[in-house]
């Protein structure tokens, strides 16, 4: 129920696709109806198999965002770098 906390989702999406954008705005309306914590993380370089392929390796900027995040619980500014 919207009652229950919850974490924050930390949304990964590739920007440059239109259709990627579409479907992270539904996506985040969708979450702010009920009422959910929610952070986006847009990087227009990326597709969603470069994230996926990516994600965890050394020096990958959508990993070390994560990191950041799931620590923190925000989005570190610095991680974007």
């Amino acid at each position: 129920t919207a009652e229950t906390p919850s974490a924050p989702m930390l949304i990964l999406y590739a920007s440059a696709r239109p259709y990627a954008q579409a479907q992270v705005r539904a996506l985040a309306a969708a979450l702010d109806r009920a009422g959910r914590p929610y952070r986006l993380y847009p990087d227009s370089t990326a597709n969603h198999i470069s994230i996926a392929q990516a994600f965890g390796r050394h020096g990958d900027r959508s990993s070390r965002v994560a990191a950041a995040f799931i620590r923190t619980g925000r989005l570190n500014q610095s991680a974007f770098r």
